[in-house]
């Protein structure tokens, strides 16, 4: 099976291995891909903890598990990937612009999001928060 996050590696040399833990992410684009393809194979677990820990208090498994059996996932577009840059308030972090077109509810749409990957507990690239997302119906 070709991994959903568009690279041409199966999933098994792609994405799963992150998704279940055998090895972890080299940057934050290959982070944000395994996101989309955890997505587009149902895992929640996985979505859920490579979110950032301030950002897992508005989520839940359960929830994230029923967003992802509604949708379908068609197709990841990355537009942009920073490396990981350490700021004024020693905080390393790196930014992902991209765009995933899914079917929700019998619907296209497109989220745009530029998301910026933050490290936490001395492990990078785990963590995860939206700088900006926005959603429109695809034509």
């Amino acid at each position: 099976m070709q991994c959903p996050c568009g690279l041409e590696l199966t999933f098994a040399q792609c994405c799963q291995p992150l998704i279940t833990a055998t090895k972890l992410a080299n940057s934050p684009e290959q982070l944000m891909r395994s996101r989309y393809s955890a997505y587009a194979t149902n895992n929640a677990e996985y979505i859920y903890l490579t979110y950032a820990s301030s950002s897992r208090l508005e989520q839940s498994i359960a929830d994230i598990e029923q967003w992802a059996i509604q949708t379908k996932w068609l197709k990841l577009v990355v537009h942009s990937a920073s490396e990981f840059q350490t700021s004024s308030d020693n905080n390393d972090s790196a930014q992902v612009m991209f765009s995933a077109f899914y079917q929700h509810l019998g619907k296209i749409w497109q989220m745009q999001e530029n998301s910026n990957f933050i490290i936490e507990d001395s492990v990078w690239p785990v963590s995860y928060t939206h700088l900006r997302a926005h959603e429109t119906e695809a034509d």
